[in-house]
């Protein structure tokens, strides 16, 4: 997604719903799928659903291509 925009590479968005991207130099990574440590891969709509209306501070500690 290249939507101009203005924060720190890094930052994630979610509306804790639907969708999970990550910020870029450039505009936006979104993640499709994900796997939490010792789970599953997972589309990133379990995910949300599963963490519901907690809404906790995520962050990435690492990633692989």
């Amino acid at each position: 997604d290249i939507t101009p925009h203005s924060l720190p590479a890094g930052t994630i968005q979610t509306d804790y719903k639907s969708y999970f991207k990550i910020a870029t130099t450039d505009g936006f990574i979104s993640i499709l799928e994900l796997q939490p440590q010792s789970k599953k891969r997972m589309p990133v709509k379990a995910f949300l659903n599963g963490i519901g209306n907690s809404k906790p501070s995520l962050k990435i500690i690492s990633y692989s291509s």
